[in-house]
């Protein structure tokens, strides 16, 4: 300390701060030393040496009559002259810590403070303190932080203080937990110049947490679920003991234990179930409790599903509709429980019952007290039946559904109906008489079960039964619905049903193609508004629809009538001629030969600008890609559809969905080829053929088509003529042999109700129609030809004069 200063003070007076400058006074020297001192009395002493020329001066300031102003920012404090008018003015600035020992050391009368709710906090993990304001009420603390923006706001409730100490008059250490940030906090050091304030925390008489629950107690905030609403509460863990608290009445509501009670917690969801005398649900938000529940509560023999589920069936003699639960699966078994009712049910081992999983859905069949009982669950979202290890049972082993409200059945089917079981005494019976039509209504590509409406006289039913048993069903209630009928009707009558049943799968297998890329030109223009790749698409289906279509014709033509000779063969107890079979198959080589060459002005039109066709390799990757026929397969009927499959593709055509967005999944190669077509102007050119090639597509669909089924259509019943001898000579009449017939002509029938394939829902059936419609067209052409004749020929020569009779 400099002498001169030294000399001022008073006896028990000393410095408590110095510093170098930070002040100014008149006639203050340039280039001299400038000291100030603050004293544990509270004067400030500035001292200047006056430097070569000037003279010593030392001028002081009396803070406790003038004050010592404090003006807080968000890291220092500034300390200042609150009088302006003195002769010294300083001012200076200091960190939060340099402060409070400053502060301490100081009369209190000396500072003066711009607001009394001014602070400095420091957690237990800051090094320095921080700046910030307090209000403080009988429950809370509440601190603003100065820094940033926007300022955060710290809760400490006075209920979570374990003890307070007075460090000073002026410092507090607080001990407790406190959530901030979701962080846990169980030292607080507060700096209060307001002495006010200090006197109400360190003698604050309210109750603690930690008396209700023990010193040791670690807090957890947690949200209750009773009745859909969540409460917030907290959970104490201490040892082997969690109690469930309401913080502010200070109760506990129910005490668990941690190695008693079956805990199981779902990190996804934040949602924990403890299972004591009776289930309580926890809604778990905050990071910590989430770390908590994770480390010490979560078992893998105890699991807590992901997501939520709606039951719909019968479960342990209880029917529910759309109940919402939780699933929790353990070694014994699983549990559900509703989340509306709060109600848990038994535990059941799945072991040995049938289980299937389709995508989110979970299906059980098991036996309750002799019952047999059906339920379904479905995901509302999440979904993670994989984690409970099933032991799953195959769909085309059981004939299990379930209806258009979700709820689930098994079905039995055979003479007298379709019977769907809730339980096995609770069920309904469709007969098969009842039963009108049933049609593919709905498919996911990856989903066991497929969607049929049952139309009845009475009403239309919707379900989704496994797609192996599609075809099963229709064909079933073929033969049973026609069953009874085959004892009574004509013989004449029920061979004439067989070969109409015949000729719609040859018209199928031979046209059916053709129709579709009918339908296909019209889809591609209505649905791609670009001409170039509205074009690109046009000109690669239709190219590979005809391709597609000339090898079926080929392999129908030849295979199909030694096909239905084996099946007569097998049939028949009689030898049966070889002529009819065979001049069927010279009539249909015949009119496929017709066909090819009336196609090649199509083909010839493409073939001009085949620069725009996508190799075969790149076109079967790419169709490969867009279609799953696995599930076309899987709804492929007996007999017919399994015998031609190796001959015709299994019956599938080429339809133009495949070919939407091809332009999005050529290779690098395709799409430098078709953009150097493109600044070639090719595709002005490929415009012009493609319109070519419609036109003559046109042209051959509504003229040279009916003609060609109705050749079809007398080439089969010449055939069939020449058959009905062997049919009909005594032969039908045998029962068996007329049960035999049957059964074929319900796979027929089936294979026409069954869609095109597994992109679309229309029938077979739609495209049969389509090619016997067409035979309408060739009387529209008589037609106009008549009407040439009746305006255009005189009146005297409209009727011939004959001679003779």
């Amino acid at each position: 300390m400099i002498e001169d200063v030294r000399k001022r003070l008073r006896s028990g007076e000393y410095s408590i701060y110095e510093r170098t400058g930070g002040f100014d006074f008149s006639d203050r020297s340039i280039v001299g030393t400038h000291s100030l001192y603050i004293s544990n009395q509270g004067t400030v002493y500035a001292h200047d040496t006056g430097g070569i020329f000037g003279t010593e001066r030392t001028v002081t300031y009396d803070t406790q009559s003038l004050g010592l102003k404090a003006s807080p920012s968000s890291y220092t404090m500034t300390l200042s002259n609150a009088d302006p008018y003195h002769g010294l003015s300083f001012s200076f600035t200091v960190d939060f810590n340099e402060f409070a020992k400053i502060y301490t050391s100081l009369p209190k009368e000396c500072f003066r403070w711009e607001a009394d709710d001014f602070c400095l906090y420091k957690k237990e993990s800051d090094s320095a303190f921080l700046s910030g304001k307090i209000k403080v009420t009988d429950s809370m603390i509440l601190l603003t932080s100065e820094q940033g923006y926007p300022s955060k706001k710290y809760e400490l409730p006075m209920r979570r203080i374990r003890a307070v100490e007075e460090v000073n008059s002026a410092t507090l250490k607080i001990n407790g937990q406190f959530e901030i940030e979701e962080q846990a906090f169980t030292r607080f050091e507060l700096f209060l110049p307001n002495r006010e304030i200090v006197t109400k925390i360190s003698r604050n008489k309210g109750r603690s947490v930690f008396e209700v629950v023990g010193n040791d107690a670690a807090l957890y905030p947690v949200y209750l679920e009773l009745s859909g609403k969540p409460i917030p509460l907290t959970l104490a863990h201490s040892g082997d003991k969690l109690s469930l608290l309401n913080e502010n009445s200070l109760q506990v509501i129910k005490t668990f234990s941690k190695t008693q009670d079956s805990w199981y917690y779902n990190k996804q969801d934040q949602l924990a179930i403890v299972l004591g005398e009776k289930p309580f649900v926890f809604g778990v938000e905050e990071k910590r409790t989430d770390a908590f529940f994770a480390k010490t509560l979560f078992s893998d023999q105890h699991r807590l599903l992901v997501g939520t589920y709606l039951l719909n069936g019968n479960w342990l003699g209880i029917h529910y509709e759309r109940e919402q639960v939780t699933i929790l699966s353990t070694k014994n078994g699983v549990q559900f429980f509703s989340r509306g009712t709060m109600v848990l049910s038994d535990a059941v081992s799945l072991h040995g019952n049938v289980v299937i999983v389709d995508g989110d859905t979970l299906i059980v069949k098991h036996d309750f007290k002799g019952i047999a009982e059906i339920c379904m669950l479905q995901a509302e979202g999440k979904h993670d039946f994989a984690s409970m290890g099933l032991s799953l049972s195959n769909t085309s082993e059981h004939s299990i559904g379930y209806d258009d409200s979700g709820q689930p059945f098994w079905f039995i089917h055979d003479a007298s109906g379709i019977t769907f079981f809730s339980t096995s005494e609770k069920y309904r019976v469709i007969a098969n008489e009842e039963i009108k039509e049933i049609s593919v209504v709905g498919r996911e590509e990856a989903s066991l079960f497929t969607a049929i409406q049952i139309c009845t006289k009475k009403e239309n039913k919707l379900v989704s039964v496994p797609t192996t048993s599609v075809g099963e069903i229709i064909q079933k209630t073929y033969r049973y619905a026609k069953a009874l009928l085959v004892q009574t009707v004509p013989v004449e009558q029920f061979y004439l049903s067989y070969a109409r049943l015949s000729n719609d799968y040859l018209s199928y297998s031979l046209f059916g193609q053709l129709f579709a890329i009918q339908e296909g030109i019209r889809e591609i223009t209505a649905t791609n508004s670009n001409r170039d790749s509205r074009n690109l698409e046009m000109i690669n289906f239709l190219y590979y629809a005809i391709q597609s279509q000339k090898r079926r014709l080929d392999t129908v033509s030849i295979y199909l009538p030694a096909f239905w000779e084996r099946e007569d063969r097998s049939l028949l107890p009689l030898p049966i001629q070889q002529q009819p079979y065979r001049q069927l198959q010279r009539n249909l080589t015949s009119l496929s030969a017709q066909i090819r060459h009336s196609l090649s002005e199509v083909e010839n039109a493409l073939s001009a600008v085949s620069s725009f066709i996508i190799l075969k390799k790149d076109m079967d990757e790419f169709i490969k890609e867009k279609t799953k026929r696995g599930r076309n397969a899987a709804l492929a009927v007996g007999g017919i559809g399994l015998a031609l499959a190796p001959l015709t593709g299994g019956i599938s055509l080429v339809l133009p969905g495949v070919f939407m967005g091809i332009n999005t999944y050529m290779n690098a190669a395709d799409m430098k080829r078709m953009e150097e077509l493109k600044q070639s102007n090719e595709n002005l050119r490929l415009d012009f053929f493609m319109r070519k090639a419609l036109d003559a597509y046109e042209h051959f669909m509504s003229t040279l088509v009916p003609y060609y089924v109705s050749e079809m259509n007398q080439s089969v019943t010449s055939f069939f003529q020449e058959l009905a001898g062997s049919y009909q000579g005594g032969m039908l009449g045998d029962p068996l042999v007329k049960q035999k017939l049957l059964g074929r002509m319900a796979e027929y029938y089936t294979f026409k109700q069954l869609p095109i394939d597994e992109s679309v829902l229309t029938k077979k059936e739609a495209l049969v129609e389509a090619v016997q419609g067409s035979v309408s067209l060739a009387d529209e052409h008589m037609q106009v030809f008549k009407q040439e004749v009746t305006y255009n020929v005189p009146e005297s020569f409209t009727v011939p004069k004959l001679s003779g009779k």
